[in-house]
């Protein structure tokens, strides 16, 4: 077997048992989500068949972006989680759900009193600098994302001479190199 056809089939989660293929659904289900005033995400989940990872995705530049997994345990019972996501200044909203591919989520928002974050260009150091560590991503004209990361700079030496989407916080400002 390849390893290629060995991941599909996991991908499936299908399992042999005794000459039958018995094809296991997530049956997972959120129960609650909350919010605490620190910024903690915590979940609840009830009947986890499978030890399937909760996918946890933020609402950043105007598309969902994945910024982790927990694994579940694996058990009908319910079963408390959380997770510790990076805010951004002003509204944030979160959806967590069973599996990577599900259309199924639960949503919360949640109002974080980070500070608003601001940042400058280096003309000497060629560097994008931020007043605090923010996520951020540099995307070309083509809508190529150059560099990406989370820290207080970011070198743009590298970068040839052209117009940049700089996407940080919440926000995206255009710029040239």
């Amino acid at each position: 077997m390849t390893k290629q056809y060995f991941i599909v089939l996991l991908f499936f989660v299908q399992v042999i048992v005794f000459g039958q293929i018995t094809v296991l659904k997530d049956t997972r289900e959120i129960i609650a989500i909350e919010i605490t005033e620190s910024g903690l995400l915590h979940w609840t989940s009830e009947g986890e068949t499978t030890k399937l990872p909760f996918v946890i995705e933020q609402f950043r530049w105007n598309r969902w972006i994945k910024i982790g997994e927990v694994n579940g345990v694996g058990s009908i019972k319910q079963h408390h989680y959380s997770f510790n996501p990076i805010c951004y200044h002003g509204e944030n909203l979160f959806r967590i759900k069973p599996i990577a591919e599900s259309k199924v989520y639960k949503e919360i928002k949640y109002m974080s009193r980070v500070p608003e974050i601001n940042y400058s260009i280096e003309k000497k150091t060629k560097e994008i600098k931020f007043n605090y560590e923010t996520m951020y991503e540099v995307v070309d004209a083509s809508g190529e994302i150059v560099k990406r990361g989370f820290g207080l700079s970011v070198s743009i030496d590298n970068l040839s001479k052209g117009n940049y989407t700089l996407k940080y916080d919440n926000s995206s400002v255009e710029f040239k190199r």
